[in-house]
């Protein structure tokens, strides 16, 4: 081991071209040691802050159900198989089916570690990238409400591609996985198209890839549609009830409001990663992955999870954020700051329904509670109300007075990050305006 491998800091950019490069295979392992440690150390110091509940909820019943017996395709969503088949196959399924969707938000934390050491950071630093992130809501929410959903594998899936985005051969796979998981991968095909860009790959051999990997999708959903006993969610129905031609606007603004209470304080480093001049490219994963997040929601309306995306920018951000111990300081004051936002704004008091929309103090409950159900938003997603511009109405006029106490807290603190940010900038806190990363060498 080098000088600065043992000062953790990262391999040098020279050999930086991939697991058979002369790091050697004794390094490669130590790396992915110290992943494994940090994903796991990071996971268990989240549940100090939400602790993990072992109860499927929702959707997450249902691949509870389908991880017994996965090529059955039970449910309403069949065609998500892979998160129940991976826990069918390492014997987590069942009633253990949580444990592996709990393993699978370490493993995406220990991913979050070892991209931030391929992407420069030291150690110490991509500790802190792996804390920050576990106090967000890619994690918490896992444990709080969305317990059982997939959503930590398709990250992973997604971080295993900037790993390989200079191998084709692996990258293009790893998306057709992504999209056996989760069919919201499709949105994002624009960034792991700019990924295989930023790895030099040609755009012939990326035509084919991505080619073969959606028509390998559509014969799978063919084939589910065939042997699936009942497929309520299919294509038919997200076409029918989409949030097109401007519905989708409610959902951009409780996608905000979920970013603000989720990961709040730590958006500062994405918009300081913004404002700081940069080459185009390092801007262009935020940009895409916002445009991903945002089509999205024109036919979903899981704002509280595929909003959760907004990790990767964080992670492209932060490694470019931490250089000294002054950005190391404010770094931590940020995920302090996310930890007492989080516990001041997801305490709510006990109830008999874990889904009761009473507290004011859990506020994404009480925004939704009041929009959806209250002053019936839950009718805009009905084709016959889609260009029924008297219930958009209905529903700003009487929302606006309700929720004007929430509003106002949000945009308070929505203005407080764009100008912390802002001073970052000024004070010269953070990285220097840019720093060329090594480039990959693509491999077909």
């Amino acid at each position: 081991m080098t000088t600065n491998q043992a000062l953790g800091q990262p391999p040098d950019p020279a050999s930086n071209a991939g697991f058979g490069s002369v790091l050697g295979v004794r390094l490669w392992l130590e790396e992915a040691g110290l992943a494994a440690a940090a994903g796991i150390v990071a996971y268990l110091l989240s549940c100090l802050i939400e602790p993990a509940r072992s109860v499927p909820h929702g959707f997450g019943i249902q691949w509870a159900t389908m991880s017994e017996a996965p090529f059955e395709f039970t449910g309403q969503l069949p065609h998500r198989l892979l998160t129940p088949l991976l826990a069918h196959l390492v014997g987590l399924q069942g009633t253990s089916y949580t444990d592996f969707t709990r393993l699978s938000g370490a493993a995406m934390l220990a991913l979050v570690f070892f991209v931030a050491r391929r992407r420069g950071a030291l150690r110490i630093d991509a500790w802190l990238i792996t804390l920050a992130i576990a106090a967000t809501g890619a994690i918490q929410i896992y444990k709080r409400g969305m317990i059982g959903y997939c959503d930590n594998v398709g990250f992973s899936l997604f971080l295993l591609a900037w790993l390989f985005r200079g191998h084709g051969l692996v990258f293009w796979p790893l998306y057709f996985l992504n999209l056996v998981n989760h069919d919201m991968a499709a949105f994002f095909l624009p960034w792991m198209w700019f990924l295989r860009r930023e790895a030099g790959a040609l755009r012939r051999y990326d035509a084919i890839g991505a080619g073969l990997v959606l028509f390998g999708y559509y014969l799978f959903r063919l084939y589910v549609s065939q042997h699936a006993a009942s497929w309520e969610y299919d294509e038919g129905y997200f076409l029918a009830n989409c949030f097109l031609p401007f519905n989708f606007i409610w959902l951009w603004y409780l996608a905000a409001c979920h970013l603000m209470l989720q990961f709040g304080p730590m958006l500062t480093v994405v918009l300081w990663h913004a404002w700081w001049p940069r080459p185009a490219h390092e801007r262009m994963h935020t940009g895409l992955i916002l445009l991903g997040m945002g089509a999205v929601f024109g036919f979903a309306y899981d704002v509280h999870r595929h909003g959760n995306l907004i990790f990767l920018p964080l992670l492209f951000a932060s490694t470019r954020f931490l250089v000294d111990a002054r950005s190391r300081a404010f770094y931590c004051g940020l995920i302090a700051l996310q930890i007492l936002c989080y516990r001041t704004y997801s305490w709510r008091p006990a109830s008999e329904d874990p889904w009761a929309f009473q507290s004011p103090g859990w506020m994404f409950d009480q925004i939704t509670g009041v929009m959806v159900f209250q002053n019936g938003g839950h009718r805009i997603i009905q084709p016959e109300h889609r260009f029924d511009l008297s219930v958009h109405w209905d529903l700003l006029t009487q929302s606006l007075p309700m929720l004007a106490r929430e509003m106002i807290g949000f945009a308070y603190g929505a203005l407080l990050v764009v100008a912390l940010s802002r001073w970052f900038v000024r004070a010269n806190i953070g990285g220097p305006r840019w720093r060329a990363l090594p480039r990959r060498h693509a491999n077909g």
